[in-house]
């Protein structure tokens, strides 16, 4: 029975790091990420998703960019939210400061985002 205690505190730390701090390339417990931002290199623009699976969202959003994009502390502060959306389990939303948009617009257009 101790065993069992044993390895149940084990699987409730390992889950507790995979919600916190786990980057969201790492495959499964990167995808349980409560919350996480992308930004896109050379760009004002960033995604962020809260909620169940945000890694999940994130993940997407790294691998569609080709190499571009990179985990973010958070959204910057300032930025228009140029579209956003609730899904099933949280929100993701688009940021942008650039004076045009165009990347925050795009971003929106790939991830099938009304903007507001």
């Amino acid at each position: 029975m101790r065993a069992a205690g044993v390895v149940a505190v084990l699987v409730v730390v390992v889950l507790a790091l995979a919600l916190t701090v786990v980057p969201v390339e790492v495959p499964a417990l990167g995808d349980l990420r409560l919350g996480c931002t992308v930004g896109i290199t050379g760009t004002q623009a960033s995604v962020s998703a809260r909620g169940l699976l945000a890694g999940r969202v994130c993940r997407r959003v790294l691998d569609g960019t080709w190499g571009y994009a990179r985990e973010e502390s958070g959204p910057a502060g300032g930025a228009v939210v140029v579209c956003s959306e609730s899904y099933q389990f949280g929100s993701v939303a688009v940021r942008d400061e650039g004076l045009l948009k165009l990347v925050g617009r795009t971003l929106c257009t790939g991830l099938a985002i009304a903007g507001n």
